[in-house]
């Protein structure tokens, strides 16, 4: 999933949750990265950049591959970040598209 998919991605799921507002970086001012959402809630703003790596021989200047479907990826713990993880989770958890499964 390129950066551009997956920002609109993050916009669509946090708009779904109470109390949260989220913009992309263009529509904030922000210019440093190209790609990324500013989060409103509970009375502050978190700026979550979003990144991307193509595969060998993937040209961005091309339209996007169709997501190719298969087994979950393994967990992986991040110690110390039990919050930051529960929050995407609650925002991924909400999404439906081909290519993303949340468990």
């Amino acid at each position: 999933m390129r950066p551009a998919r997956f920002q609109q991605l993050l916009l669509d799921a946090a708009a779904g949750l109470p109390g949260t507002a989220a913009k992309a970086f263009a529509d904030t001012g922000h210019t440093r990265h190209p790609y990324g959402i500013a989060v409103e809630a509970g009375g502050r703003t978190s700026l979550w950049q979003v990144a991307g790596l193509g595969a060998p021989g993937d040209k961005w200047s091309e339209p996007e591959p169709e997501p190719v479907l298969g087994t979950k990826a393994s967990a992986v713990d991040v110690p110390g970040h039990a919050a930051w993880v529960s929050m995407v989770s609650q925002v991924l958890g909400r999404v439906t598209m081909p290519g993303v499964r949340v468990s």
